[in-house]
């Protein structure tokens, strides 16, 4: 077949292809019924089928037309790339990845087709870049197309990354044409690619990075805190294993927005296998575990910990999920008898009544890191009382524990040692033991011998017993088993010294094996037997690592197999094995045996990693580490692979010169030229991995090079974007803290300043935030956890803080009488907070709600009376006490006088210590005395808060009177001894360090620091030229000498914040600091060197040496970072980080062209007379000097003066260092090469490191609106989806930009809170609103105190015109303030009253909540701050005068306030893309046209001197080009792209100078254009990282707590649809924020026809029902998922909103199908605690609305029309069938076959569920649920476990059916027949009985036994078990009700019952009457009851086994129980005794 035929058969196939897949698409669309036609959508279905025009267009040109349809196809796959963020590769590194090759991949073949055309279009011009004569030889047509794609492709690929083309442009239409190809490339390479992948790397580092962060901080407050080491061991190896087990995630943010059904699922997965291990808990429903699992928590403990302790009352279950316990011997309380692993269940009888709740009789501690789920028995209780009344869950629990009490009793009661062995279960478990220890395996070894033995004994796996309390078994610090074969302990000595020893040995391979095989002729035998040594130790390696025990649980046994099938599965095991076998030993000639080796390279960064991450403190250092030796590496290895394609592949061997091609030369290899090829190869891979140059050997004219030179640019694109990503990454997590500390700072000052703060007072509040980074580095204000111990065990935390805190608050005297546990407490609640001289802490007046305690600083106390100080203040003392106690007003002021740092104890957390007997007895005492009353009065304050003085700038000893000693200046001498004759050389003076001289002066030696660094790197040569320069030098010198005279008088600030001011000890402080460096940077070392003499002509030969030593200056640069810290708030902070980089980069320019300067020529000079004479002469290089090879480059003569060359050079380096890359120099010898390869590896760390922190900055500055703009878009796109009114979507729109123009989208509240310091706090909100509570009537007289507290609880807000904030007949609980405009109060007569500014309404009343009569609408913009009036009235309460003068104003209901805003400036409705892309299309272009007129003028002036000089002509003197502006624009945008060309180049020193500097300043200024491209980046996905954030943090959360794939699978898909559906929201942020006002109105508009549709709201007023649909919950669902499951209890009723839901039933086959509109479970929402009878499923995306009773029921208090209209509706819905689970008429019937499949349910009793009765009825009922079951419930629900969650329960039919047939029986039959089938079931014998009689005690009802029953039951086993048990029973009853009110009130009338169960005929009232009746309560004469019992024996002493046995809850078997006969008296006393233990006082029940 003909070529073309086959190109036409392919593009058939790709438009078949194509065409089905657009159809597949359009049919996906169409059948789906959820999605809409949108105007893309549309859209690019018209494109593609416009792509198929072109078969019917006939034209000659057909293929151009058929070329762009082809071209409009690519945006599918552009849309599909673009859509990973929703789909599968949501914000990930490889979806970013394949958008951006896809991109990038997409412009280059689109330039390469753009160049082939104008290649044929302009056939003259084709010549100048590929000359015709030089092309390669292809003769056929197919290999001439192939030949001419590809040199488009290398030709634009060079333009296209910024590395420069092949060759230069000849006209301004391809000057044009090339400025367009490399502004794309450069906007996408190196702006977008790099800016968005390090962006999204960030998000994945983050997690890791900011943990290290608290990590260290952390660290460093217990070093600052002098915590034990012994401690500061404990929490770090916590924190080191928190990490590497759970990575430090122990919550989500995600898990609460989820509908409810799907966090208990994931809840019940993560607890369940713990509910099974304990015996209480495994037989109950799963809906009962289900809702047990909400209140589970998990608990971690560090080693040594105390789980449970001695003598402590055990309320808890505690399931071990991870790691080992040991239990204690009860002698020492530190010796481990015990150990147990994972899946051990301690306490499972915890909780229970009398004996449960006991206490511990031994102690046990985690013996590893253990982590732990607890159930509190509190919260099994309350579920018991939800859940235990109708389905007799709750009979199933006490029956466990009345079965573990007679197992408890009968071993005491056979406790004799011969009847024990046999009886006693405690003791049975003892025997086990010893059986277990004695026993032997085949080999006669004992099993306990042995690691790998675990036991399950009694419900504890345990591991082994034995004496001591060790880590490991049989573990030392190198093995975790020494036998062989051994197991290595995976972080051991032996590892790190093999990990160090291998990896240095993989560095040193990777450099001989290419050094050998590459560079040198022949492989020596020394060589190959290095390489077998290295291979056999690569061997080893390998099984090093398979026996490393890595990611093994501590203190469980492995084996190698078990070790080596888990390294085995490691994905770098693999790539190991292949760089370890002996592959290229067969291949070829074997030279390249061993090369594969290379693939080692990466275990040397998993090492670095590992290293890393256990050196925290310097993890920033090794990572920076790593990164710069990958980038060594790769240069390294590139340059190998460059010298050997060139040598093995081309046959050209040798490089013969530097500086012209072709520099390698078809020669073989020799051993001479070995280290010039090495450093050229190291050039040339440097140059083109930075982006620098490309060194050409043949250029486009060898096809196979130009195919080789497009892969190695490939690898060096991918390699150059993934180094700067990550290391721009690393740098911005690293920098994140202090970025967003000094984001915060700015949002602040812009607050401050928008609301007119104070001057004074914004420096005050400012001050104190810039102290907090001092104290936390900024932590408690950037994050929302203020504590940096938050995820630290309780316990552990308060022994941390207690050590540092307790000896500063044992000051106050009543905290000596607390507990040490109750210390604890309170000293972890202290909050420390560090502020400023002259601060008020606490003023005359104010009501003190806090005690405060000095731990650093001195203050000084204030009285009223004199106005001045009476006492000072010092550490350890505290103030505020009694203020705080008494509740009295403050009578003296505090005030600071030195910076302090003070700890504060509010008041609510002392609640407990008030209640202790001689605190309260002391308070009651003070405040009987005659002094209280006086206290009472409360006292204006005196002073206030007055700015300190200037500070002055020296402090100064006065000279002594006559006869007065001179000791304040003279003692400090007597102590130095030899050295007191100082005090003859010092001053009496010395120079303060906040004076503001000293800070002239260090900008003045900053200076001198910048001089110094540009002038002594060329000083030896320069100083020949200009004399002059000599003083300079000395100037700058001498100015360095006397900065270090003057820093020894600086004064400083010691540890405890006093300044230090005598010269002895500034002196002193001064040179154990800096003093060294400073004298270093200023030391004439070149003294050291001379000038060499020159026989010739008596001339000096300028020694390098002498040059190189005067570098010693550059270390006075790190003065320049404290004098730019003045520009702080007065620059934009990233020009701020322009500034700072600008020094450092000018400096390594300059000393990098010294360097080159010394390594290219040779300077003599002459000294004759005073004048000198110079004469330069270039090196002999091999091949020539670069100065005289290229001197036509320049048109002045370099050699000529040190000017020219230090000129020419600096330009050199200034190119190569900024990677702009001109190419016109070549390095003529080895010196040179390596120092323009430093300073491209030192030029690309420094642009990066500050291109980075810039791009941080930025995308923290627009932080705020970004996400504000994020909610409108919300918000708005809610609205257009509910199709709601288009004016009120304007009206939204408009209110919150008009708030975003108030405030700026900053909570004024979240600003102030800030501030710890209460006084600074309220001082600033007296000043925003102090002016507005005076204006109002009831506090224009109050207490200054009052304002202070109440601008602590108010709120903000802003209304446009004509709002209506207040409907009539709202309910409301706040009050407002009028702070500015109008609004208008609407009577209910059409009578208006208009409030101007400083009015006050709301709710006045006492009422929580009221139904306020009127309407409150804006006559004009308004700002109102609301307070709740509960609040308030608790706030004024002390403040008897405001109260009676508020209850004065209450008939009114009105009130007055007053304050103005000035108006933000900024506008939210702009883009803030748009915004930036203009911003830079104005500063970009403009400063590209000042640099083209510049460089046009320069040319201009130059021309005007010498005509033909500039670089306007060429070196033939013909001009360049015809328009000079074209050109000049052409090379300007070439430098700043760093992508210089070479063609126009400078020419004279004038033009160079210019150069130089632009390629300075473009860098800076790319690196500001990278930061704003990265903020758009960052503003376009700043919800998508956030969101993904939440998911990974999510992923982590499942994976650590080993959710089941299934689970974790749904959880996905359903995070996945939420992001797509609402971005990762329920409801939109701004409506769930929202006003209630503007709330109800948009609420109401979208959800309200719902409520006015539905049959029980349908009567109900209009305002009751506007204000009911604001407390409806929208949830999102995907399909085939649970809304709630049958059985639930949600208290909830649910109406869909859209969808379709499906209702199932256990017990019928039949379905129904739920449409939008309907509505289910309305009764379930009217009455709390009543199940839900049905399943309901989403049959599709859903979403459904959810209102919850507990809501809207206070709401019925102020509706009473409206509450007896929906219980009229109910009554009309129960006549008419509404019942229970119902919904409307419409529901549809559907087979069951419509439903998914179901999973077995594991509740026991799910199918019995009655309708919602009277209390009393259910309760009746509740006996129906002990029935048998055929199936075992522990066996259905183990069945279920890795099931989807989302699947319905399978029924179980059975209980329903023997319901039926005994529903004529009266109940007792019923039960005594349920209860005889129960026990030929072989359950336990006595639990039926129990079970029922249980059921009846938790729901209140008589028990009631007639006399033929008793003669029935006392044929049954356990009737006398059950007898004596009823006491006990009867006190379980009691301590639920201590525990928790069981019964709510009903908002329903009783008689709504009766007539219900009348109605619906379930049950008859005289049925009802005849079970109630036939019930008499067991009477407590112990006469009656029977005498066969069990009695609870004296405990008699036991031995230590014994007791310690006595603790461990075992259910292993259930024995038979013998039966006891006891006498009337014992039974009597046995009574007696459980009496007395019903009245043991329960401790948690006080709480």
């Amino acid at each position: 077949m003909e070529r073309h035929s086959i190109v036409d058969l392919f593009d058939t196939c790709y438009n078949i292809f194509y065409a089905a897949h657009v159809l597949a698409l359009a049919y996906n669309f169409v059948s789906d019924p959820t999605t809409r036609l949108d105007v893309c959508t549309a859209l690019g279905y018209l494109i593609d089928i416009f792509t198929f025009s072109h078969h019917f267009v006939d034209d000659p040109k057909t293929y151009v037309y058929k070329l762009i349809c082809y071209y409009l196809r690519f945006h599918r796959p552009y849309k599909y790339l673009w859509t990973l963020d929703n789909y599968h590769l949501k914000g990930s590194v490889v979806g970013t990845a394949l958008k951006y090759f896809y991109l990038f991949l997409v412009l280059r073949v689109t330039w390469v087709v753009i160049w082939l055309h104008v290649e044929e279009l302009e056939t003259d011009h084709v010549h100048s870049y590929k000359p015709e004569p030089h092309r390669p030889d292809v003769t056929d047509e197919e290999n001439q197309i192939t030949s001419r794609f590809l040199i488009a492709l290398y030709i634009v690929n060079k333009m296209f990354i910024p590395i420069g083309p092949s060759t230069s442009p000849v006209n301004d239409y391809e000057r044009m044409a090339f400025l367009l190809v490399m502004v794309t490339g450069c906007l996408v390479v190196t702006g977008a690619a790099v800016a968005s992948l390090s962006l999204v790397i960030s998000v994945y580092m983050s997690p890791e990075e900011t943990f290290r962060t608290r990590y260290r901080l952390i660290m460093k407050e217990m070093e600052s805190s002098n915590v034990p080491p012994t401690l500061r061991d404990k929490v770090e190896t916590f924190y080191k294993m928190y990490w590497h087990k759970q990575r430090a995630v122990s919550a989500t943010r995600l898990m609460p927005i989820f509908p409810p059904s799907l966090s208990n699922t994931i809840y019940t997965d993560i607890y369940f296998k713990a509910t099974q291990r304990c015996r209480i808990l495994r037989d109950l429903s799963y809906e009962f575990l289900a809702e047990l699992a909400k209140n589970m928590e998990t608990i971690h403990y560090i080693p040594g910990d105390a789980i449970i302790k001695r003598n402590d009352i055990k309320s808890s279950i505690i399931y071990i999920t991870y790691g080992d316990i040991e239990m204690l011997t009860a002698e020492d309380d530190s010796t481990a008898m015990l150990r147990m692993i994972r899946g051990t269940i301690l306490s499972q009888y915890a909780g229970c009544p009398v004996a449960g709740c006991g206490q511990a009789h031994v102690e046990i501690r985690a013996a590893t890191y253990c982590t732990a789920h607890v159930l509190r028995y509190l919260d099994l209780w309350k579920t018991v009382i939800k859940y235990g009344r109708e389905n007799g869950q709750g009979a199933i629990v006490l029956a466990t524990f009345y079965e573990h009490f007679e197992k408890v009793k009968r071993h005491y009661s056979y406790r004799l040692p011969e009847e024990a062995k046999y009886k006693s279960s405690i003791l049975h478990f003892k025997r086990n033991l010893m059986y277990i220890k004695e026993s032997k395996d085949a080999a006669g070894n004992q099993q306990l011998a042995e690691t790998d033995v675990m036991i399950d004994i009694a419900g504890s796996y345990i591991m082994r017993n034995r004496a001591d309390s060790s880590l490991t078994d049989e573990a030392d610090a190198i093995c975790l088993r020494p036998t062989f074969p051994c197991i290595l302990q995976p972080n051991s000595s032996l590892q790190v010294v093999w990990n160090t020893f291998v990896s240095c040995l993989i560095i040193t391979v990777c450099i001989t094996h290419p050094y050998f095989m590459v560079y040198k002729r022949n492989v020596s035998l020394g060589f190959r037997f290095y390489d077998y040594i290295v291979t056999v130790i690569y061997i080893v390696d390998l099984f090093v690592y398979l026996s490393t025990g890595a990611n093994v649980e501590d203190g469980v046994p492995i084996t190698l197999a078990q070790t080596s099938s888990q390294q085995v599965r490691s994905k770098w095991f693999v790539l190991d094995v292949l760089g370890t076998l002996p592959i290229f030993e067969f291949v070829g000639d074997r030279h390249f045996a061993g090369i594969n080796k290379l693939l080692r390279l990466p275990k040397v960064f998993r090492v670095l990693k590992v290293v890393e991450d256990e050196c925290v403190y310097y993890s920033n250092i090794l990572r920076f580490f790593s990164y710069s030796l990958l980038l060594l590496m790769s240069c390294y290895l590139l340059a190998a692979l460059q010298q050997g394609f060139m040598c093995f592949k081309f046959g050209h061997c040798l490089v013969t010169n530097f500086t012209h091609p072709p520099y390698w030369t078809n020669q073989s290899l020799d051993d001479e030229t070995v280290d010039m090829r090495l450093a050229f190869g190291l050039y040339w891979a440097i140059s083109i991995i930075s982006f620098t140059s490309h060194i050409e050997t043949w250029g486009s004219l060898n096809l196979n090079h130009v195919v080789y030179t497009i892969f190695v640019l490939e690898i060096c694109t991918v390699l150059y974007i993934f180094i700067e990503a990550v290391y721009s990454a690393t740098i911005m997590v690293t920098t994140a803290l202090r970025e967003d500390y000094d984001s915060c700072i700015e949002n602040v000052s812009k607050f401050l300043v928008t609301h007119d703060v104070d001057p004074i007072l914004r420096e005050r509040f400012l001050g104190y935030l810039q102290l907090c980074w001092f104290t936390d580095k900024g932590y408690s204000m950037t994050n929302k956890r203020r504590s940096i111990f938050y995820d630290l065990p309780p316990h552990v935390y308060q022994d941390i803080v207690a050590r540092e805190r307790s000896k500063f608050i044992l000051g106050v005297a009543f905290m000596k009488l607390l507990h040490k546990e109750d210390l604890k407490n309170i000293s972890s609640k202290a909050i420390l907070f560090c502020t400023s001289p002259n601060e008020i802490l606490l003023n005359t007046g104010d009501m003190c709600n806090e005690i405060y305690i000095i731990k650093k600083g001195i203050c000084e106390i204030l009285s009223p009376d004199t106005k001045g100080v009476v006492a000072v203040l010092n550490a350890r003392s505290n103030f505020g006490v009694l203020e705080c106690l008494l509740r009295i007003p403050t009578f003296y002021t505090v005030r600071a006088v030195t910076h302090v740092e003070i700890f504060t104890i509010s008041r609510k957390h002392l609640v407990n210590a008030i209640d202790i007997p001689q605190i309260k007895e002391a308070i009651d005492f003070c405040k009987e005395q005659p002094q209280y009353s006086r206290l009472q009065k409360r006292r204006e304050p005196f002073t206030s808060y007055q700015p300190p003085e200037p500070t002055p700038n020296m402090a100064k000893f006065r000279y002594p009177r006559k006869y007065e000693q001179d000791n304040a200046f003279l003692q400090p001498f007597h102590r130095l001894g030899i050295f007191s004759v100082l005090r003859y050389i010092f001053p009496r003076f010395t120079i303060r360090p906040d004076g503001r001289y000293l800070v002239r002066m260090e900008w003045l030696r900053a200076s001198c620091a910048f001089l110094s660094a540009m002038l002594y790197p060329g000083y030896s040569h320069l100083v020949l030229q200009w004399p002059a320069l000599q003083l300079l030098a000395w100037l700058l010198d001498l100015t360095a000498y006397c900065d270090i005279l003057q820093r020894m008088l600086v004064g400083y600030y010691n540890e405890r914040r006093i300044l230090v001011y005598h010269p002895a000890s500034t002196a002193a402080h001064y040179i154990r600091g800096a003093f060294l460096a400073d004298l270093f940077g200023c030391l004439p070392l070149e003294r050291l060197e001379s000038s060499w003499k020159e026989t010739f002509q008596s001339r000096y030969r300028e020694a390098p040496m002498k040059q190189f030593l005067m570098l010693n200056r550059l270390t006075q640069l790190y003065r320049v970072p404290s004098a730019l810290l003045g520009l702080d708030g007065l620059v934009r902070r990233d020009l701020l980080l322009v500034i700072r980089a600008f020094p450092l980069f000018l400096a390594v320019l300059n000393v990098l062209t010294c360097f080159v300067v010394h390594a290219s020529v040779d300077i003599f000079f002459t000294v004759d007379g005073g004048s000198n004479s110079w004469y330069i002469v270039p090196k002999d290089d091999k091949g020539g000097s670069w100065i005289t090879l290229f001197h036509e480059a320049y048109r002045f003569n370099m050699t000529e003066s040190p000017w020219n060359l230090h000129l020419g050079s600096l330009f050199w380096v200034v190119y190569e260092t900024t990677t702009t890359g001109y190419n016109t120099f070549k390095p003529t010898n080895i010196n040179i090469m390596r120092v323009l390869i430093t300073g491209m590896i030192i030029g690309i760390l420094i642009t990066t490191y500050f291109s980075v922190r810039i791009i941080s900055v930025r995308s923290n500055v627009n932080k705020a609106l970004a996400s504000y703009q994020d909610h409108m878009k919300d918000i708005s796109v809610f609205m257009k989806k509910e199709k709601l009114n288009p004016q009120l979507q304007k009206q939204v729109n408009a209110y919150y930009e008009y708030n975003w123009d108030k405030t700026g989208g900053i909570d004024y509240r979240n600003i102030l809170k800030l501030c710890s310091q209460i006084t600074l706090r309220t001082d600033a909100i007296l000043h925003i609103y102090g002016s507005t509570f005076t204006k109002c009537p009831i506090l224009e007289q109050c207490d200054t105190s009052l304002l202070r507290i109440i601008g602590r609880a108010v709120r903000s807000f802003y209304f446009l015109k004509d709002t209506t904030i207040i409907e009539e007949d709202d309910v409301i609980s706040d009050i407002y303030f009028v702070d500015r405009g109008r609004v208008e109060v609407k009577e209910s007569d059409d009578e208006s009253v208009t409030l101007m500014t400083g009015s006050m309404f709301g709710n006045l009343d006492e009422a929580s909540t009221i139904r306020y009569p009127k309407s409150i609408r804006s006559t004009s913009q308004v700002h109102l701050l609301q307070i709740n009036s509960r609040v308030f009235l608790s706030i004024i309460s002390e403040f008897p005068a405001v109260m009676k003068l508020l209850k004065s104003y209450r008939p009114f209901n009105e009130v007055t306030v007053y304050k103005i805003l000035q108006l933000r400036q900024k506008n939210i409705s702009i883009n803030l893309t748009t915004s930036i892309v203009g911003a830079v299309l104005i500063w970009f272009p403009l400063f590209v046209q000042v640099c083209t007129c510049l460089w046009y003028f320069i040319a201009y002036c130059e021309e005007a001197s010498e005509p033909k000089s500039s670089w306007i002509y060429n070196n033939a003197g013909e001009a360049w080009c015809d328009s000079c502006y074209i050109s000049s624009t052409y090379f300007i945008l070439t430098t700043f792209t760093q992508n210089g060309v070479g063609d126009i180049m400078p020419k004279k020193q004038a033009e160079v100078a210019f150069v130089a500097i632009l390629q300075v300043v473009s860098v800076l200024m790319y690196m500001i254009y990278v930061g704003e491209l990265s903020n758009i980046i960052q503003y376009k996905s700043f919800r998508s990282f956030k969101f993904h954030s939440k998911h990974l943090e999510l992923q982590e959360f499942l994976k650590n707590n080993r959710v089941s794939r299934n689970l974790v699978a749904a959880v996905n898909r359903y995070s996945l649809h939420l992001w797509r559906s609402s971005r990762g929201l329920q409801l939109p942020f701004f409506l769930t924020t929202a006003p209630n006002c503007l709330k109800l109105k948009i609420m109401s508009a979208a959800y309200l026809h719902h409520l006015t549709n539905n049959f029980l709201f349908k009567d109900c007023e209009p305002a009751f029902l506007r204000q009911l649909v604001g407390f409806m919950k929208l949830y999102t669902y995907i399909e085939d998922m649970y809304v709630v499951k049958e059985g639930e209890i949600t208290d909830s009723m649910y109406i869909i909103h859209s969808g379709r839901v499906t209702e199932t039933c256990e017990n019928d086959t039949k379905t129904k199908l739920y449409a939008a509109g309907e509505h289910f479970g309305q009764m379930q929402g009217l009455l709390y605690d009543v199940p839900y009878a049905k399943s309901y499923i989403t049959a599709t995306k859903s979403q459904v609305l959810t209102l919850y009773l507990n809501d809207w029921e206070d709401l019925l208090q102020h509706f009473p029309k409206s509450k007896q209209a929906i219980y009229k509706n109910i009554i009309t819905g129960t006549d008419d069938d509404h019942y229970g689970d119902d919904k409307n008429n419409s529901g549809s019937s559907t087979p069951k076959d419509a439903v998914p499949p179901k999973s077995p349910k594991t509740g026991p009793s799910s199918s019995e569920y009655s309708p919602p009765n009277e209390m009393s009825l259910r309760r009746e009922r509740s006996v129906l649920n002990l029935l048998p079951r055929e199936v075992s419930t522990r066996d259905i629900r183990l069945e279920s476990v890795d099931k989807p969650y989302m699947w319905p329960a399978r029924t179980n039919t059975s209980s329903l059916d023997l319901c039926s047939k005994n529903a004529d029986q009266p109940p007792k039959s019923r039960a005594l027949k349920s209860a005889s089938e129960e026990s030929q079931l072989n359950m336990a014998p006595t639990t039926s009985k129990r079970a029922m009689l249980n059921d009846n005690i938790i729901s209140n009802e008589p028990v009631t036994l007639d006399k033929q029953d008793n003669i029935n039951e006392e044929k049954e086993s356990t009737f006398s078990i059950q007898k004596q048990s009823s006491q006990l029973m009867e006190s379980v009853e009691e301590y639920i009700q201590q525990q928790i009110n069981r019964d709510r009130p009903s908002w329903l009338p009783n008689k709504f019952f009766s007539k219900q169960i009348t109605s619906t005929g379930k049950l008859k009232e005289s049925a009802i009457s005849r079970g109630l009746k036939s019930r008499v309560r067991i009477e407590d004469n112990p006469d009656s009851r029977p005498t066969e019992s069990y009695e609870l024996q004296p405990v008699r002493d036991l031995s230590t086994d014994e007791r310690d046995l006595e603790s461990l809850d075992c259910v292993t078997q259930r024995p038979q129980i013998d039966k006891v006969s006891k006498s009337p008296s014992e039974s009597s006393s046995e009574q007696n005794l459980s009496n007395k233990a019903d009245k043991i006082p329960n401790p948690e029940s006080k709480k």
